[in-house]
């Protein structure tokens, strides 16, 4: 999001005219650790039990209230090549949400304290399903002075270093797929190669580039919390952009890379949408 934007978005705030609904979602926040206000008792982490370990998996808000199949696809991954790894029990948000709205302070606070709980694991790797966490860490938080002492990778980057280094193997598929980037994993953090590698490992040739892709990518809703005075709720009308140039293409499968893009594009296809740590598990040979 564009620095202005930013910078608006603060001074609003300060100025104390943050529309109603943006007071909602940051008191959300600030309580549940989610934008809706969902009852943390059914996040996936809710009884994860927290321990040390090299690894740790942060699934974001989107696969932690709404898209458990998600989480639940990456740790087949995580126990199939025997690392050692381990969630946040009742993960916070990353703080990300608060700095979108404007809500600095807050936002940096929340940070911290991500941060805290990151750092008691003793982990050196973060692994990221959610690309506004994964930029929360890459970007803001050394920005705020924060310090992870681990390395912060989204979910596509580790599994291809995993395909990689002859870890993990994938069948092929003779499927048609093609991808729909991530605004903030691309845009933001050039994340164009390694979803890509992975969906190659296993469909080959059979990968095809949609219409519109890399920096040039539809938008899929991922930082759409608010519009027109109440919650965001266009997403379909992003996810049927895409859906289209898949059809286009005549493909057979959709890999997104959140929970937000798959939700919104699987909600105007009939074509197959799933995360790409569900392609990836569903291939692990």
């Amino acid at each position: 999001m564009p620095e202005l934007i930013k910078y608006a978005r603060r001074d609003i705030v300060r100025r104390g005219l943050a529309p109603q609904v943006v007071e909602q979602v940051k008191d959300a926040l600030l309580t549940k650790d989610n934008t809706r206000g969902v009852d943390s008792k059914l996040a996936y982490t809710s009884s994860v039990q927290e321990k040390t370990a090299g690894v740790l998996f942060l699934l974001g808000e989107g696969v932690n209230y709404y898209n458990h199949e998600i989480a639940a696809a990456f740790i087949r991954v995580l126990d199939r090549v025997q690392v050692s790894y381990t969630l946040l029990r009742e993960e916070p948000c990353s703080g990300k949400e608060l700095e979108l709205l404007g809500y600095r302070q807050e936002a940096k606070e929340k940070a911290g304290s991500m941060a805290k709980r990151i750092q008691a694991t003793g982990c050196k790797s973060i692994v990221v399903s959610d690309p506004l966490s994964y930029d929360a860490l890459k970007n803001d938080y050394p920005a705020w002075g924060l310090s992870l002492d681990a390395e912060v990778l989204h979910v596509s980057e580790y599994i291809q270093r995993l395909i990689g280094d002859g870890k993990l193997g994938l069948k092929h598929t003779g499927d048609k797929v093609t991808l729909a980037d991530s605004e903030f994993l691309g845009r933001y953090n050039s994340i164009y190669d390694a979803p890509r590698a992975v969906i190659r490992a296993a469909a080959g040739d059979g990968f095809t580039e949609m219409q519109w892709h890399h920096s040039y990518l539809q938008a899929t809703g991922e930082a759409a919390i608010t519009f027109e005075g109440k919650l965001f709720d266009k997403g379909r009308e992003l996810g049927k952009k895409i859906s289209r140039k898949a059809e286009d293409i005549k493909a057979d499968v959709i890999i997104t890379l959140s929970a937000t893009a798959k939700n919104n594009i699987a909600a105007t296809t009939g074509l197959k949408v799933m995360d790409i740590a569900e392609f990836t598990a569903g291939l692990m040979v």
